[in-house]
């Protein structure tokens, strides 16, 4: 059985907005999104949300910092909200594990590339870094451009 709020735990859409670290827009549009049930006003129009709100919406921000979009933050939340069969849970799990591998492999692609490029310029004799150097670090390490500079 779900909780009313009660004034003592109760959170403004501001004071909310300020806890999770988003604007008040932000929390009026994962609303508007269905990502966050939408709250009742009080008889002075003010929404009141719970602390599971703002965890809500904590979760939310840190799944958008690390690259989830709306849809597939909708999908986690909903088997948050509504489990669903086995073989759904399994299809869907395997799928956002194989898809964090893959993230996590190219992370450490990049990380090896910042890593090589500040060890060049740690041992390099030079005050100055050549664009060429990082360039060949780049295209070396993960073959992040084309052979050719970009041109306009």
């Amino acid at each position: 059985m779900e909780e009313k709020n009660t004034l003592s735990e109760s959170l403004t859409i501001g004071r909310l907005s300020c806890l999770a670290e988003v604007d008040v827009a932000t929390v009026r549009f994962y609303e508007r999104s269905g990502l966050l049930e939408s709250q009742d006003r009080t008889q002075s129009g003010y929404r009141l949300y719970s602390k599971n709100s703002l965890a809500r919406v904590q979760f939310i921000r840190r799944a958008r910092e690390i690259g989830y979009n709306l849809d597939e933050i909708r999908q986690i939340l909903q088997l948050h909200d509504e489990g669903g069969t086995k073989p759904d849970v399994e299809e869907f799990t395997t799928r956002m594990i194989t898809e964090v591998d893959e993230k996590i492999r190219g992370l450490t692609k990049w990380r090896q590339l910042f890593i090589d490029i500040s060890e060049y310029a740690q041992y390099s004799d030079s005050e100055n870094i050549a664009a060429e150097e990082v360039d060949t670090l780049m295209r070396g390490q993960c073959n992040l451009l084309a052979s050719n500079k970009f041109e306009s």
